[in-house]
């Protein structure tokens, strides 16, 4: 699949202190915005455009789970009473 780059403009300062920090925890900030942009990609797609962007990506298509669907209300049933 094709990357595309993303440009952002974030403060130095606060880029240097959440690399310090991250890196503490083994973790680097492109690898934690490239789960937040998959988050935000999970959460706004929906899932038919997802399963079709997968299939023509050539990735695994994820499962499409269909939502269940009220059915019609049974009509109730009458008893006709004689007085």
């Amino acid at each position: 699949m094709k990357t595309a780059t993303i440009h952002v403009s974030f403060s130095e300062e606060k880029l240097a202190a959440l690399n310090l920090y991250l890196g503490q925890k083994s973790m680097t900030v492109e690898g934690e915005l490239q789960v937040a942009l998959e988050s935000l990609y999970q959460r706004h797609v929906p899932a038919p455009v997802r399963s079709f962007v997968a299939m023509r990506c050539d990735d695994s298509p994820e499962p499409v789970i269909p939502k269940p669907r009220r059915g019609k209300p049974a009509p109730a049933a009458t008893e006709a009473t004689n007085p």
